[in-house]
């Protein structure tokens, strides 16, 4: 029998969470590691799915790596072998194709499966390709497999024709080494970025970031460094959400409020109660709250990971409310969903109708991606009675201690029909 979790909803949740370290940073962090070919160690990496698949591939390329304690990790790359990259894990996951860019700044050469991840849509990695070439690296496809050989290097300027996190982060990975300055234009500027840029930076990397530009010079050998995690702010943003649809008083521990002005102000708009502190967030949810039109965007705008859980809170809210989604327009999954939970939601083209609803209802649904699942457990964490939400291997695979967290404050959750994985 698959994991699902059991929810019994309709109650109120009250007390203190702590937030652990940002997914979307860790898991090109680890990756980046094996470029000091040297012992580094990376505090607060909570222990979720796409961690546990990355050091499956680390393996692969005879690098140690292994959790210290419950969010430390240690990543051994002094024995480094450079191999095939074609495993089950690499075409589960998305940040699978960060071996790629570190693979070519090793052994200038890469052979790495086409990543996998969570289906939202078209997803290429034409940008990834493009700044590649750039670099002076050809590839070929040996059926799902891309095979890359540098064949020339040469000062470059890469001017991306559009924003991506996962451009960004790779083409910087496969500049790192190089003997001639690169000059990357139009880059993302998350936070979980300028996070990669400063642990390269500490290892001894060269590299400026001014606004969307980034200049790459000629280091010297890098070395094995600490480095914590940032704070994630999609996990905190959940949590916010979280509180504020069903918590009198909810305590957000362990974040980066810089990171979360673009979700305060939104939720803000919206009427939730929202204390500031120097490292926490206290949501107390409200009795009325206003409609909101939104748009996804690029950081520093409202961040397409938490477009489907705000789906549930602008459910909450009087009137019709849309969400624009212009980074993934398929990222829909949850929809058919939620409507069978009590809300009213529609598609017209890329906007996300929301009209208001009193309240959700139990069901027996399924998550069929991460953000997607997440905003289901919200749903019935709202309604009465109980609820069965598939799709956990999605949930796991960017929240850890997800139950535990849950039940902390007040809420009845559990898994059934665990596997003995």
């Amino acid at each position: 029998m698959r994991e699902k979790l059991l929810i019994n909803g309709g109650n109120n949740l009250s007390g203190e969470v702590e937030i652990g370290g940002a997914k979307n940073s860790a898991v090109a962090l680890i990756v980046a590691a094996i470029l000091a070919r040297d012992i580094v160690i990376l505090t607060n990496v909570k222990p979720i799915e796409d961690v546990f698949c990355l050091i499956s591939i680390l393996e692969k390329l005879n690098v140690n790596c292994y959790y210290d304690k419950k969010s430390t990790l240690i990543i051994d790359s002094r024995r480094i072998k450079n191999t095939r990259l074609d495993s089950d894990e690499v075409y589960q996951l998305r940040a699978s194709y960060y071996f790629m860019g570190a693979l070519m700044s090793l052994f200038d050469h890469a052979e790495v499966g086409a990543p996998g991840g969570c289906n939202l849509g078209e997803r290429p990695i034409d940008l990834h390709l493009l700044g590649f070439s750039k670099l002076g690296f050809d590839y070929h496809l040996d059926e799902n497999i891309f095979i890359f050989d540098k064949k020339s290097e040469s000062e470059t300027t890469i001017n991306l024709p559009k924003i991506s996190v996962g451009a960004t982060i790779n083409i910087l990975l496969a500049s790192i080494g190089r003997e001639k300055r690169v000059v990357i234009n139009n880059i993302a500027i998350e936070p979980e970025i300028k996070d990669v840029i400063e642990f390269l930076k500490k290892m001894g990397a060269n590299i400026k970031c001014r606004g969307r530009r980034l200049t790459i010079t000629p280091q010297g050998k890098l070395k094995g460094v600490t480095h914590k995690v940032i704070p994630d702010r999609i996990e905190a943003g959940t949590f916010m959400i979280l509180g504020s649809i069903l918590s009198p008083y909810l305590k957000i521990n362990n974040i980066n409020i810089k990171h979360l002005r673009n979700i305060i102000d939104v939720l803000s708009k919206i009427g939730v109660s929202i204390e500031e502190g120097d490292t926490y967030l206290i949501i107390r949810k409200q009795s009325k709250y206003t409609s909101q039109n939104i748009k996804v965007k690029p950081y520093p705008g409202f961040p397409t990971d938490l477009q489907q859980p705000l789906t549930v809170l602008l459910s909450m809210c009087e009137g019709e409310s849309s969400i624009e989604e212009t980074i993934y327009p398929a990222r829909l999954s949850h929809v058919d969903s939620l409507n069978k939970m009590g809300a009213d939601i529609r598609i017209e083209d890329n906007l996300i109708k929301i009209n208001g609803v009193k309240n959700f209802k139990a069901a027996d649904v399924d998550g069929e991606d991460l953000r997607g699942g997440i905003s289901l457990v919200l749903a019935a964490l709202l309604g009465e009675g109980e609820s069965k939400i598939g799709g956990v291997k999605y949930i796991k695979r960017g929240y850890s201690d997800l139950v535990k967290k849950i039940e902390g404050i007040g809420g009845n959750i559990k898994i059934i029909g665990e596997t003995n994985k």
